[in-house]
Formats: C-alpha cells, structure tokens, sequence
C-alpha cells in the first residue's frame, strides 16, 4: 500500500508547504548550497518496501543518499540519474527495493547534471516521491514529529467497515442469558435443567470461538476488498443453531411455589428490522414456564398478518391443547424449528431469502458408474484412479470427487480405514494409485475437510510407511506433493496456512520426511520461490544449517539463499539472509564468502546484500574481498 507522509524539513528549514512532492513538485532555490537535505515524516512508523523517485526533466540532480538516521547506521544506500542527451521532456523514474523499518526518511540531494541550456543557474528538482509498504501497529498509531502538525496529515482513509463481531457478540449475549438462567435453575434446585444449560454453554462457546475466526477472516478479506473470499467466508458462518427437546434450558426455570403467581416476561433483544415474523417469535419471545395446568394465556402469541396459518384439524388441535395443559415446560417450536441468530435472520429477509427448512439433497454416490467417476479426473491420472478403484472401492472414490463436503469427510475417514489393514506387498503395489489421491486431496479448497486429508498425510508418512519397512517411498510422495504444500502456505486463509506449517513441522521432525522435502523444494526449478523458502526455514530450523541428514547441505542452502536474495519480495529476502547468515556463522565461512563475492562484483548496491555484510562484519569484523566501501548504488 502506498504510505502517506509529508516534507517536513528542506536543507534544515521548517517547510511550510505541505505540497511538495506529494501534489507539486519541488524546485530548489538560486544558488543552492548541496547536498540538500529534504526530510519526508510518515504518518506513523512503517516498514518501507519501495520508494518511487521521479526527477526533473530539466533540474536533474547527479545522484540522491536515502538516510533513515543522520548516522552511518541509517544510511540506506543512493540513487543516481542520467543527465538529458536531447531535447525531449522525458522523466527519469527509479524504484528502490527495500527493507526498512523507519519514521522517516532524509534525501540527500546532490548537485544537478551541468546543462549550459537549460539550467544555467545549477537548479535541483524532484518531481514526485511514492512510499509503499505497510504501517506497524503500535499503541500509539501516529509518532509526528514536534514540528509536523498532525492536521498536515489526511483524515483516515475511508475503509471497507462491515459491523465488527457481529454474531459473535450476540452468540455472548446468548450465553449470559443461559448462564443466568442456570443459576437460577441451581437456587430453584433444577439440577436437570442446570445440567442441559451447562452443556448449551459449552456447545455455544465453541460456536462462538470458531466464529470469531470467520469473522476475522471476513474482515481482512473485506479490507484487502476480496469481496469473493468474504462471501465464501460467509457462507461457512455457522449462523444456525439447531435446536432439540433438550433447548428446554432456554426457558426461565420453574419459580418456587411460593411465588408461583409471580410471572417472568423475558425481554426481546432488539434487532435492525422491525418486521415480525413466526420464526422470529419462535425464536425469541420463549414463552414463560406454566406454573399451573391452565396455561393457555401464558401461550398465546399474536400471528404477523405477513404469514398464513395452517389449516387447523381436530386431532391437532386437542394436541395442542393436551400439549398446552401439561406443566412440563416444553416447547414445541425449538422442537421442530431452528433457532435462528437474528444477525444472520436480517440478512436472509434483506435477501429476500426463503426461511423455510431447505429441501433435502441427495448425497448418495451409490448410482454413479466408474465411468463418471474417470470423467472427472485428469487424463494423465486415469489409470491411478482405476487402480485406486479396485483397492478402495468405486463408491469411496466418488467420494473423493463428490462437491458435497461430507461424502469427501467420509471418503477420507474410509481411506484411512483401508491404509491401516493393507501390509507391506499391497501398500508396494498400490502406492502410485494412494499417491497419486493423496496429490489431489491435498488441493481441497475447504479447510474443514482439508484438516482431515493433512492428518491423513501425516499418518501415512509419519507411521504407516515406516512400520511397514518402506520409507523409501517418501521420496515420491515429496515430489508430487512439495509444490501443492509450498502453493498451499502461501493462500489467504490464515487457518489454512497455520494447519498447514504445523502438521509439516511435526512430520518433518522424522529425518527421511524432512530430507525428501528438503530435496526436492531446494532443487526445485518452480517460480514459486517464496512458499518453497517458506518450507525450508521450516525444516532449517528443526535442523540447523548446515546438516547433511536432512540434505541441508551448505552450498545448497548458500545457492538457494542466493536466489532468495535477488527476489523483490521481502519476506523471502530475509529468509535468504537469515540462512546465509546462520551457514556464516556455523563455520561454512568459505561457501558464504564465495557467494559474496559473487553480489559485490555484479549486484553490491541489493539492500539486503548490505545487512548481511553488516552482520558478518559485526560478528568476526571481515569483509568480502571486492567490499570497498558501504554504498549502496541503485541503478535500474
């Protein structure tokens, strides 16, 4: 994102004009003195990723220092531009790459390109400065400088805003309601009721868990504006409760019988949308526990006029009445309806969405040919799936490709089942066939399936390969699936990514698992560099580097730090400098100087380059051999 500052400071005079640089450009004055110091405040400390510099077409200055500190240490490197060799009223643009983290930034601007026509008088200028990266949280969100006047600074960016919490905080409200009324069930001595309410706590509280972390989900993805993931997000909100004979707890408990005329009238929460309906009422306005066998005033609930009755019969209605005359409490709404968050009923009637109970869907995959099954499959993994057919059985593989999640859940459970009988010579002979379902499983996109098919990995290669003598498998099952692991690191769904990086971990602890992976994903010629380095850090710091069991071996990893190096990217950049720097000081010293020379002879002015000569140097005071001084020179 592009990070908002202002100029605060020009050759040490406080700037007045909050323009420069930001809506108009900046020219210095006659007879200048240089180099000329333009500060830039941001509007709180960030993590600066890239700096955009555009320079006068005319007043073009030799070279810009970016500092971050009036220091050695903040110096951040230096950008130079060519002066005009014609006439024409091009731009120059620089991008600078980098990874700093700072308040504010000082360019030190040189003096300008000799030009006898056109800047007789030795003019500097600069017409446009971009800053992107992304702002560090902090208790304080904005750090201005004494000399900065907070309202030089934009108001706050209007952001997507979707109401924070929104179930969650009425599924609390639901469990303080419970939770009084369990109280009160233990002073009346309803130890029953009690018991059914503790347990509707317990259920609600991890309803409520799992939907604060679609909710949080939803809302990164509503400010990111992935409008896609947050419907699907959405849709997985668990927005309906299902409710059974047990929901009685719901009810206010039995008053004493001393005060059996008092009665109780529970109060409606209050919702957005002032329409009526049956459901609704069946939701919140429970009726009041009878405390005689005459309760029909207590039951009576006025209809919305929007909802037509049912035909009433005589046996219904005598049921109702028996129902009605027995002081037990029961509800027969919560019995046969669902109770409904009134959040998520908001959104459904501003839908214009049916309320009624969906019709059943047909999940069965005992009609379907084999055939349809292999039409749904890749041609190159159709004879794998016939194989995988006469082991598991047609209506287990359906299963694995059914759009229903659950046939898929339970297909997996079966795999599983099937895995844990086969011995040694049948595990041999089908392998390719499981390694080829485990490739495709580990692409599931829903990730309350996708735990199940990680756990499933995890069993195969961590216990069933290795008690049946054939460990010498893993290899294979690395190379089809460390691409779809390093692809799967990298999605949107932060519990994906988290499920992910925790079940690879604790596999990757059994040292044939960690070098098959390790192998393939440092060997690997994929554009996906940064899930790839992401996977190696993981399996590095298990191990160490150097280690030669799990393959990390020191040129290895010293080439593969290399190519993250050179990447734009700054998270792949740091793991490059932490695993070079890590193979330096663990005595690899040749490797890593061999590297070095390779950046200060052709790519000495890349940033990160700089900190891990920096580090070196700090750590035993040596340098590389075409290290001759700290400059950093970004010539693009």
């Amino acid at each position: 994102m592009e990070l908002e500052y202002v100029v605060s400071h020009i050759a040490g005079v406080l700037n007045s004009d909050r323009q420069y640089l930001v809506e108009k450009p900046w020219i210095s004055e006659k007879s200048p003195s240089f180099p000329i110091e333009i500060e830039l405040h941001l509007r709180q400390k960030s993590e600066i990723e890239k700096i955009e510099i555009v320079a006068h077409n005319k007043f073009i200055p030799k070279k810009i220092a970016i500092f971050s500190e009036r220091n050695e240490e903040g110096y951040i490197g230096e950008v130079q531009f060519k002066s005009r060799k014609s006439d024409d009223q091009k731009y120059e643009l620089k991008n600078i790459f980098l990874d700093e983290k700072c308040s504010k930034l000082i360019l030190s601007v040189s003096e300008a390109h000799i030009d006898v026509i056109n800047n007789l008088e030795s003019l500097v200028g600069l017409v446009d400065v971009k800053l992107f990266g992304k702002y560090l949280t902090s208790e304080n969100q904005l750090s201005f400088s004494p000399d900065v006047d907070s309202r030089a600074f934009k108001p706050g960016v209007t952001k997507n805003v979707i109401p924070d919490h929104k179930y969650s905080k009425e599924l609390q409200a639901m469990i303080m309601a419970i939770e009084k009324n369990k109280q009160t069930a233990v002073a009346n001595e309803d130890f029953k009721l009690a018991k059914s309410a503790q347990l509707a706590v317990r259920e609600l509280k991890k309803s409520t868990k799992e939907m604060e972390e679609l909710e949080n989900d939803k809302n990164e993805a509503v400010e990111e504006e992935d409008f896609q993931r947050a419907n699907d997000l959405q849709d997985l909100s668990p927005t309906e409760v299902s409710a059974d004979p047990s929901s009685a707890f719901l009810l206010p408990p039995r008053p004493p019988s001393n005060s059996s005329k008092k009665t109780f009238h529970p109060k409606r929460p209050s919702t957005n949308d002032s329409v009526s309906t049956r459901r609704s009422s069946a939701t919140w306005e429970v009726p009041i526990r009878p405390t005689t066998t005459n309760s029909q005033s207590s039951r009576k609930r006025t209809p919305s006029p929007s909802i037509k009755k049912a035909p009433s019969t005589a046996s219904s209605s005598s049921t109702r009445r028996r129902s009605s005359s027995i002081g037990l409490g029961t509800n027969k709404f919560l019995e046969k309806e669902n109770m409904i968050v009134p959040a998520a009923l908001n959104r459904k009637r501003s839908n214009s969405v049916n309320l009624e109970t969906p019709e059943y869907v047909d999940r069965s995959t005992e009609d379907i040919s084999e055939d349809q099954v292999l039409a749904m499959v890749p041609p190159d993994q159709r004879g794998n799936v016939r194989s995988a057919i006469s082991l598991f059985g047609l209506e287990t593989i359906a299963k694995m490709y059914s759009k229903h999640f659950e046939n898929r859940k339970e297909g997996i459970e079966e795999i599983r089942e099937k895995i844990d009988e086969l011995n040694g010579d049948r595990t041999s002979k089908y392998f390719e066939s499981i390694n080829c379902l485990l490739a495709h499983l580990l692409k599931e996109p829903l990730f309350n399936v996708y735990k199940d098919v990680l756990l499933l990995w995890h069993h195969f290669c961590t216990s069933r390969l290795p008690e049946l003598n054939l460990e010498r498998y893993i290899q294979r099952i690395a190379s089809e699936s460390s691409e779809i692991l390093a692809t799967r690191v990298l999605s949107s769904e932060k519990r994906l990514v988290s499920e992910t990086l925790k079940v690879f971990r604790d596999a990757s602890k059994l040292p044939s698992i960690g070098k098959a992976y390790a192998t393939k994903l440092l060997g690997s010629n994929s554009k996906n560099l940064k899930g790839r380095a992401i996977l190696v850090e993981v399996i590095a710091k298990l191990y160490g580097v150097p280690h030669e069991q799990p393959g990390l071996i020191d040129k290895t990893i010293a080439g593969f730090s290399t190519k993250c190096i050179r990447t734009s990217d700054p998270q792949v950049r740091t793991i490059g400098k932490d695993l070079m720097v890590k193979l330096y000081k663990n005595g690899s010293t040749k490797v890593v100087r061999s590297e070095l020379d390779k950046f200060a002879t052709s790519d000495s002015n890349n940033p990160t380059y700089q900190k891990i000569v920096r580090e070196i140097y700090n750590f035993d005071g040596s340098r590389p051999k075409s290290e001759k001084k700290k400059k950093i020179s970004f010539m693009l």
